[in-house]
């Protein structure tokens, strides 16, 4: 919940508080919220296990929504493309991050 208040506030300050939604939820097992069904432009996960949340992302999105995910492992990474691709979404794209 405190990097949840924490994201909020960065959005504030950074004047997107209007068209950025923050909620402190287990999706992978609750989903978004019977509120969200086909509502969200957009998916945001930093999780363990992002694919248990994609099913639940599916309903949410609008039919043009993206979804991202953020995975330290290429494992996890393989494991949530996996899960795209069965729920129908396409143009999956990976990038590495790499700070130096």
């Amino acid at each position: 919940d405190h990097r949840a208040e924490e994201a909020k506030q960065d959005f504030e300050r950074h004047g997107l508080a209007d068209i950025v939604t923050v909620h402190h939820r287990d999706v992978c097992t609750d989903g978004f919220g019977d509120h969200t069904k086909g509502e969200l432009d957009a998916v945001f996960l930093d999780l363990p296990t992002p694919w248990n949340a994609v099913k639940f992302a599916k309903d949410s999105l609008k039919p043009s929504g993206r979804i991202c995910s953020f995975s330290p492992c290429v494992e996890q990474v393989q494991a949530f493309c996996l899960e795209l691709e069965a729920y129908g979404f396409y143009q999956i794209e990976t990038y590495e991050c790499l700070l130096k």
